[in-house]
């Protein structure tokens, strides 16, 4: 498994996760964040002045399943961490 950020527009991400293909790439979509994500609502100077998400990433594998978790800056500056469990492939 690996999972990413993705933009959907200028200002806003999707969390993905891919499961691995054939011969190691991962090109098997298996989940997509409900909700768009926001980047800061300033350019942060400690980033060279870039717009950055503020993420935090997870992705586990055990015998039974996955999971991922992500962190998201909601307006106002409220931080939310975010999480899903991805059943196994048939």
């Amino acid at each position: 498994m690996a999972g990413a950020y993705e933009v959907t527009d200028t200002s806003h991400f999707r969390y993905k996760v891919w499961a691995s293909g054939a011969a190691g790439s991962f090109t098997d979509l298996v989940f997509v964040s409900g909700a768009n994500l926001a980047v800061q609502s300033i350019p942060d100077p400690k980033f060279l002045g870039l717009w950055r998400i503020g993420d935090y990433t997870s992705v586990d594998c055990s015998d039974d399943f996955a999971w991922v978790a992500w962190t998201d800056l909601r307006p106002g500056g409220q931080r939310q961490v975010w999480g899903a469990r991805i059943p196994p492939a048939k």
